[in-house]
């Protein structure tokens, strides 16, 4: 029996393994976005909203060599009268040379409409930091709109990171949650409760 042909049930095993674990969990998040709409008696839409998906496309694009941001996969989607949230993969892509690091991932966040002349992309974190994502090095203290909403986000701290931006009239938030962890009913809530408070603060 040639090597090829022992090895390709192995192969074909691993593939089913990586698939079943793939679709468990996407069930799994579709599930926590049901429990959330269920939970603030919102509507369920578990179709891709490819309208939403060409607005992220849209308003929060970055400009730069080698830089690059966009999303694909947008469904799931639960939505009041201002807020939507979601899951959807995103391409980030931010010029840094860094092999190890992957360019897609998967997130459930939030977006809502702001003013146009917002623009900010920042992490922050439970320990109240804030570093600006893009561009890099950008002073958040001098900006209006982020003195705003510090204090929201100070008061209402979560222990994982997250990543926020503003542009072109959009927003978009979601918790970077830690590598053997998944997003919970709680993160998701956070989110739209953050969100609300945000959106009403500019």
């Amino acid at each position: 029996m040639s090597w090829n042909i022992m090895i390709l049930p192995v192969v074909a095993s691993a593939f089913l393994i990586v698939g079943g674990y793939s679709a468990v969990s996407s069930l799994k998040k579709q599930n926590l976005i049901k429990e959330l709409a269920k939970k603030n008696k919102l509507v369920f839409k578990n179709k891709e909203t490819k309208i939403l998906e060409k607005k992220l496309n849209k308003k929060l694009a970055i400009e730069g060599k080698g830089k690059m941001r966009s999303f694909i996969k947008v469904k799931d989607l639960v939505k009041d009268n201002e807020i939507s949230v979601f899951r959807y993969i995103e391409l980030l892509d931010l010029g840094k040379e860094d092999s190890n690091e992957n360019p897609h991932k998967a997130h459930i966040g939030a977006s809502f409409e702001v003013p146009l002349d917002m623009d900010l992309f920042f992490t922050t974190d439970g320990e109240k930091e804030f570093v600006s994502i893009y561009p890099e090095g950008k002073l958040l203290s001098a900006d209006r709109y982020f003195q705003k909403i510090k204090p929201i986000l100070e008061e209402n701290s979560h222990e994982n990171p997250l990543t926020i931006s503003f542009r072109r009239g959009r927003a978009l938030l979601y918790v970077n949650t830690k590598a053997k962890s998944k997003e919970s009913i709680g993160d998701l809530q956070y989110l739209l409760d953050l969100s609300r408070k945000i959106k009403e603060a500019v």
